[in-house]
């Protein structure tokens, strides 16, 4: 949307918009909250099965301030594109918005969604200790911590579902794209180098890489196999809550870092 196609009379409120938020808000309000994008996953990924009968999930949502229009399309699509027996629960977290909008209208959004409920903090707390009042909240056996402002497309779960079945321990992370700030695009995520290097973090926080050993990169038979990472997108964290707690919950993932 170029800012010459809007109205003269709504200028003001795009331009409100994109200066408190930094992305279009004006367009994303026009937007359906419950889109159907395009399923961009290549084949190969659409041709995998997995079991049947996979472990119910709560979703922990952490929000301050948000558009309103954007959390609700992350929370519409997880509702359309997850099958409905594996969402047990989805739990927003507000921590402590000021924005008048996320409660009362809010309000009236969650009265229409049975698995949706809202925790509301009285005071910031910052990210982590958001996401871990939310964890404490939920029946569910796993759980997915997601941002604010993401759009789950079919097929998101089931893989790592199935892969903590295998390993109980794991901390997982799938491979995730980006929605443009202007337009609302949606953007499938490249990762050319993935499949030789290994990031983690030296001592002074700075992203650093090391070759996988050759053996394990030729024990890959394709790219839909789960590989180890030193550090992981905090934009998604899909975990058992038994295992996560054990270790300490957000002490572990450093709550320092809200």
């Amino acid at each position: 949307m170029d800012v010459s196609e809007i109205s003269p009379e709504d200028l003001p409120q795009y331009r409100d918009d994109f200066s408190r938020d930094d992305f279009n808000g004006y367009l994303s309000d026009i937007i359906s909250m419950h889109r159907i994008v395009d399923d961009y996953r290549p084949d190969i990924c659409k041709d995998l099965r997995y079991p049947k009968v996979l472990p119910e999930i709560g979703v922990v949502i952490p929000f301050k301030d948000e558009h309103l229009s954007v959390l609700l399309r992350t929370v519409y699509s997880i509702l359309y594109n997850t099958p409905a027996h594996i969402v047990k629960e989805i739990v927003l977290v507000d921590d402590g918005s000021e924005n008048s909008e996320l409660k009362s209208t809010l309000d009236i959004y969650l009265e229409n969604m049975e698995k949706v409920r809202v925790i509301r903090l009285r005071k910031s707390v910052g990210l982590m200790m958001a996401r871990q009042a939310g964890i404490n909240s939920i029946d569910a056996e796993y759980f997915v911590c997601l941002d604010c402002h993401m759009e789950v497309l079919p097929g998101w779960i089931e893989p790592l579902l199935s892969r903590l079945l295998e390993e109980p321990k794991a901390l997982l992370c799938s491979n995730v794209g980006s929605i443009d700030r202007l337009t609302f695009k949606l953007h499938h995520a490249e990762l050319p180098q993935i499949r030789y290097f290994f990031p983690f973090l030296i001592f002074n926080l700075d992203a650093s890489t090391g070759k996988y050993k050759q053996s394990f990169v030729e024990s890959r038979t394709n790219d839909t196999e789960p590989f180890p990472f030193g550090i992981i997108q905090g934009m998604m964290v899909v975990m058992r809550k038994s295992w996560f707690m054990q270790l300490g919950g957000v002490r572990f993932l450093d709550e320092d870092m809200g």
